[in-house]
């Protein structure tokens, strides 16, 4: 159940939103109806004045026409904000580097400067470089609490579970938005959904009682998608909403209301249509990618290898850096030309993070090219090692279940074919397709 934005990502969100004072209650109905909100087909704005002007004021801050270390923070704070509305992943690197210079220039500046950087290169998915950053912060003593908070994100991001769930205890208000929703981040990684749920709703209801509306739609499209991994339909719909209600801007709520039609719905036209909206330059990866199994299970499937083709492409470039070097890696695994590309990449990601979903897919990809009896057994002792209740991620069942089915192991892959029914709307019809699992 891993999320649009992880919850390191908070830490430098920008409260920068325009949006209505009101709530308004949304009636799930309307699905039934093959109905559209009007919100839904209303072109995305992409606004970076306030970014752009932010940038030229920071500029203007150098002295003797060389940056200070603040400049740099601000400037860095810029042109990540720059990224976040156009997707120029430039614009992310470059407000890294400016970071990065800003520390170098005085590497022994506050923790809030660590907790910065340790941001933006959650961001980047630098994990590791995150978590050494905000160990830093730590030791500063400055807001120790506050760094405890995002240490915990790059805990669970690297799979350091016990230290995360250490970090959680150290919290003194357990009634703090800050605590709710990392709470809830760890039952969701110890499979309490439930649970994860009702933290959840107590921090979206916080943001309500404050107004805070930025966190409020933060809040609605993390519970849009907790309550669709928990087959709440209607309730995943409805919080989108409220999400599109607060910013008709929210690409990835507008996504979540496509995925809900696709999968859930068979509305395949509706959600075709919301997603041409949210991404009509074909730019972002998890769009075209939705939209391609959108037009795949609508019978296109010449449109649906060109949008997948030029997914592809798009994660490919050097760019993007770490940031879907795992989803590259999937790919490279299904093809027997590229499988050694795949592994070397995984073994890159597990050297960073040791998560059980990676372990999973390495499991497949060893699965590929175990041929003796000695080699399929040490595919089995891996899973037991390093997936097998350390994980409830539908991803992991997944490639457990391809890697016993490649090691002819039909008994073991049949024992996970339940739960990936149970999990067939998170995993999506395509994923259900290519299983055969009915």
């Amino acid at each position: 159940m891993r999320q649009h934005t992880t919850l390191l990502l908070f830490a430098v969100l920008l409260a920068t939103i325009g949006c209505k004072d009101e709530k308004t209650t949304v009636n799930a109905q309307v699905l039934e109806e093959d109905a559209i909100s009007p919100l839904l087909e209303q072109p995305i704005q992409i606004d970076t004045k306030q970014a752009d002007r932010d940038l030229a004021f920071w500029k203007s801050k150098y002295v003797d026409g060389k940056p200070t270390p603040i400049a740099l923070i601000g400037e860095g704070g810029a042109r990540i904000a720059r990224f976040r509305e156009s997707n120029d992943v430039t614009e992310l690197n470059a407000g890294v580097r400016d970071l990065e210079h800003a520390d170098s220039l005085n590497p022994s500046v506050s923790a809030a400067y660590k907790r910065t950087l340790a941001s933006a290169y959650i961001s980047q998915h630098r994990f590791e470089e995150a978590y050494q950053a905000l160990q830093q912060a730590v030791e500063n003593g400055e807001k120790r609490q506050l760094s405890y908070l995002q240490l915990f994100d790059a805990a669970m991001e690297t799979g350091r579970y016990e230290e995360g769930l250490a970090l959680l205890d150290s919290i003194e208000n357990k009634n703090d938005f800050n605590y709710l929703i990392r709470a809830a981040k760890y039952n969701d990684y110890a499979g309490d959904l439930d649970q994860t749920i009702v933290f959840m709703e107590q921090a979206r209801d916080i943001m309500i009682q404050k107004k805070d509306t930025a966190m409020m739609k933060w809040s609605y499209t993390n519970l849009g998608d907790y309550y669709g991994h928990a087959g709440r339909i209607d309730d995943s719909y409805d919080s989108f909403m409220q999400s599109i209600n607060l910013n008709p801007n929210d690409r990835y709520a507008r996504k979540g209301i496509a995925y809900i039609l696709h999968a859930a719905k068979d509305n395949q036209e509706a959600a075709r249509k919301i997603l041409k909206v949210a991404d009509p330059d074909e730019s972002r990866p998890a769009y075209l990618s939705l939209l391609a199994d959108v037009e795949d299970i609508s019978g296109n499937t010449t449109e649906a290898e060109r949008l997948r083709a030029k997914h592809d492409e798009i994660i490919a470039r050097r760019d993007w850096g770490n940031m879907y070097r795992l989803e590259v890696a999937k790919q490279r695994i299904d093809n027997e030309h590229t499988l050694d590309q795949g592994i070397a990449l995984l073994e890159e990601e597990l050297e960073l993070r040791k998560d059980p979903i990676i372990y999973a897919v390495m499991a497949y990809a060893m699965a590929q090219q175990a041929n003796s009896d000695m080699e399929k057994q040490a595919v089995v002792d891996y899973i037991a090692q390093h997936v097998d209740n350390k994980t409830f991620e539908p991803d992991a069942n997944v490639y457990r279940y391809k890697a016993y089915k490649k090691l002819g192991m039909a008994d073991r892959a049949a024992a996970y074919e339940a739960g990936l029914r149970e999990a067939a709307y998170e995993l999506g019809p395509i994923t259900m397709r290519e299983l055969g699992v009915n």
